[in-house]
């Protein structure tokens, strides 16, 4: 069976709790910090149906798996993006700052930027989709930091303008 990719959301990320007692809003507000895994995916199928200007259409099938990178989001009262990893390449260009830009565009209530400290556990480059499953965690931050509920259809346009996998995720 082909999945197009674009019309398929799958949550793909989880909260996770310092305290299993606390309900994950209360969590947010009790530390100031909010904490996801960010899960790796590999193509089960992928068929490359087409170009769409520079770009190719695919029909994929998607699997999460349970590697995943670990995401701690701190709220910064400026307008910015503060990434802490122990990799150099990371903070520079980062997607996450991509998915801040664009949530903020499209949302403009979005006043303040976050500290995110990322411990990276998926390989970069390996095709597992760990940069494209944290700006998903990012804008799902954005989102709940902020209580904006959008709607199925401008969430997929969001996350499409971010890239074609953070759909996925």
């Amino acid at each position: 069976m082909n999945v197009c990719l674009e019309s398929k959301i799958v949550q793909c990320f989880s909260i996770i709790h310092c305290n299993r007692y606390f309900k994950p809003h209360e969590n947010i507000y009790r530390n100031n910090l909010t904490r996801y895994r960010s899960f790796a995916k590999i193509n089960l199928f992928l068929d490359i149906t087409g170009v769409s200007g520079s770009l190719h259409t695919l029909n994929m099938v998607m699997q999460s798996v349970s590697l995943y990178d670990e995401l701690t989001f701190e709220p910064l009262l400026e307008n910015r993006v503060e990434i802490v990893c122990d990799d150099a390449v990371l903070k520079n260009n980062n997607i996450m700052e991509k998915a801040y830009h664009e949530t903020q565009r499209i949302f403009p209530q979005i006043r303040h930027g976050f500290r995110v400290k990322l411990k990276k556990n998926i390989p970069m480059g390996a095709g597992l989709a760990g940069g494209r499953g944290n700006a998903a965690a990012t804008v799902h931050y954005l989102l709940k930091d902020h209580n904006i509920k959008p709607k199925q259809q401008a969430l997929r346009q969001l996350l499409l303008s971010i890239g074609s996998v953070v759909s996925f995720c």
